[in-house]
């Protein structure tokens, strides 16, 4: 009785191994060796934990389908399963623009996961759901045991098919994708590089100034946002030497201050991505202790600034400043 349930076994799994052999070949499982539960998951553990697996050419959709629905009288789950699958690849693979294939590789990352730490694949199982199985539990566990069997080593095999096909199809629209990751890390380097220039080579701010720019500012409704071409100046605080006209010593140090104002430029160099020299102009005061004188403000570059002012006696103070913002504020 022993010798006729061994050879029924063994029969049963070379006609379910004939099966698959009209699918993709890399589905499929030449061993028929037993296996225990032990055995068994310290298969799938390697095949979880290697490098290999995704080489982003996914397979012919439809044999992965004849594959899954040989399969399904050890996971239900995966007649449905494989429509899904089978209807995300080849919309993938005929995609006729840009916007298709963008929508099916977004489909993909949300619908096609795996994770080696937990042992599990997410794969579609309709337009709108996905299902989440747990090779260990769900696969190996129902099929697997402490005993040796060759329906322990078919499940094996199903469990790391399944990480195989989650993984070939992330791989396959990451290789779809390649072009747009590359303009979109180009993009991204292009905005980082703006940000740093409209930084460290234009007018630096003082904090009050900062928060003022931050209250104006407005990101973009649609991804990353680039910087500004210019930045608002407010209470700003100067060291200048001035000369004034009404004064006994008429060249003396002053402190001047731009009440509101503005500091523009435009992007240029390689790629656009450098802040050109530019240039500002804001209402401004000039202090010398004793008296003030109210006028404006010509920002020639970052470092210093020039003013004309008229004070309350029909002085006329003509002031250099230079910026502290410059020296004092961290690059």
């Amino acid at each position: 009785m022993k010798t006729l349930f061994f050879l029924s076994v063994t029969i049963g799994s070379l006609l379910s191994s004939a099966a698959t052999v009209a699918c993709e070949s890399v589905l499929t499982n030449t061993s028929v060796q037993a296996l225990t539960i032990k055995q068994a998951e310290g298969k799938l553990n390697r095949a979880l934990m290697s490098i290999g697996g995704s080489r982003g050419d996914l397979a012919n959709v439809d044999d992965i389908d004849c594959y899954l629905q040989s399969q399904t009288e050890l996971l239900p789950s995966l007649k449905e399963v494989s429509g899904a699958l089978t209807k995300l690849g080849r919309a993938l693979d005929q995609a006729g623009s840009i916007e298709e294939s963008r929508m099916a590789i977004n489909i993909i990352n949300a619908k096609v996961a795996r994770d080696a730490g937990s042992g599990f694949v997410m794969l579609p199982k309709s337009d709108q759901e996905t299902i989440q199985i747990n090779l260990y539990a769900e696969v190996i566990g129902t099929h697997c045991n402490d005993e040796a069997s060759l329906m322990c080593n078919q499940a094996t095999t199903l469990a790391k098919n399944l990480w195989w096909v989650a993984g070939e199809y992330r791989a396959f629209a990451d290789s779809k994708n390649a072009s747009d990751k590359i303009a979109s890390l180009a993009f991204n380097q292009r905005l980082d590089n703006q940000w740093r220039s409209y930084k460290d080579d234009t007018i630096k701010l003082w904090p009050q100034e900062v928060l003022l720019n931050s209250l104006v500012y407005r990101t973009s409704d649609k991804g990353l946002s680039a910087p500004p071409s210019y930045k608002l100046l407010g209470l700003r605080p100067s060291l200048g030497l001035s000369y004034l006209s009404d004064q006994r010593h008429r060249i003396q140090p002053t402190l001047n201050l731009d009440i509101l104002g503005v500091y523009w430029w435009r992007y240029g160099g390689d790629n656009g991505v450098t802040a050109q020299p530019g240039r500002g102009i804001s209402a401004s005061l000039v202090w010398d202790g004793d008296d003030t004188a109210y006028g404006m403000t010509y920002h020639h570059n970052p470092k210093w600034s020039a003013t004309i002012a008229h004070g309350d006696e029909n002085d006329v103070v003509f002031s250099i400043s230079f910026q502290l913002a410059h020296w004092l504020v961290a690059r």
